[in-house]
């Protein structure tokens, strides 16, 4: 499907953009901080202190200045984007404030994902509206946390197999490489591969072209983890 009006769109864009960080930014961006968030700017902070991908935090704070090796155990991407929006800031706040940016890239992305599935511009506006003021995406925009750049790397893997629902190895190549960047900011998007992968069986049935399909889609994950997994060795 190719977008007809793309005045429309890009209007209704911006409102989308727009609407998202106003009612993020209006309540204040306050320091939100949980366990998982100080784990993730800790690991950020020293990467970019030269201490290298440590872990100098726990959560009961026994064994200060003790640094342990983060990786494999915790995906490294979120940890370095955080660590590296700390950096320029110099500020929690401004760690949650990209959080918000990616939370507002992200319903642009919802927003062409409903567009490419119902096909009707007014559909997609009002629901990408409710779905970016629903309360998980909320919460999950004002703490330090990695699943909005997760939903990132997905939503963009989504809108390559809506845009042309007709697979093809390049496409699934491409997705696998997406998943696997999301599979190194939160490991149990690990899911999303294995639905796909599910879903083309379902679709082909067990033949040639689902199994090839199927290995186009691990090859292009394997592309990003197994650089990653001889790192860590």
């Amino acid at each position: 499907m190719k977008i007809k009006d793309r005045k429309i769109f890009f209007r209704s864009s911006f409102i989308i953009f727009a609407v998202t960080i106003i009612a993020r930014v209006m309540p204040g961006l306050c320091n939100f901080m949980s366990p998982d968030a100080c784990i993730y700017l800790n690991i950020g902070k020293n990467i970019f202190s030269g201490n290298g991908f440590t872990s100098s935090y726990n959560i009961y704070q026994h064994w200060k200045g003790i640094y342990s090796y983060s990786f494999p155990i915790l995906p490294p991407i979120y940890p370095i984007l955080s660590g590296l929006s700390y950096a320029i800031f110099k500020s929690i706040t401004g760690v949650i404030f990209i959080n918000a940016l990616i939370c507002a890239i992200n319903s642009i992305l919802i927003y062409l994902i409903i567009m490419y599935i119902y096909k009707k511009e007014t559909i997609a506006f009002w629901a990408t509206l409710i779905i970016t003021l629903c309360s998980s995406m909320f919460v999950t925009s004002f703490y330090a946390w990695s699943e909005q750049l997760h939903l990132l790397f997905l939503f963009t893997a989504l809108i390559l197999f809506f845009k042309n629902p007709v697979l093809d190895n390049n496409k699934l190549f491409k997705m696998g490489i997406l998943f696997g960047l999301s599979f190194l900011i939160k490991l149990s998007s690990l899911v999303n591969i294995l639905v796909l992968i599910t879903f083309i069986f379902l679709m082909h049935k067990v033949n040639k072209k689902a199994f090839i399909y199927s290995i186009m889609l691990i090859l292009g994950f394997c592309l990003i983890l197994v650089p990653y997994e001889i790192f860590c060795m």
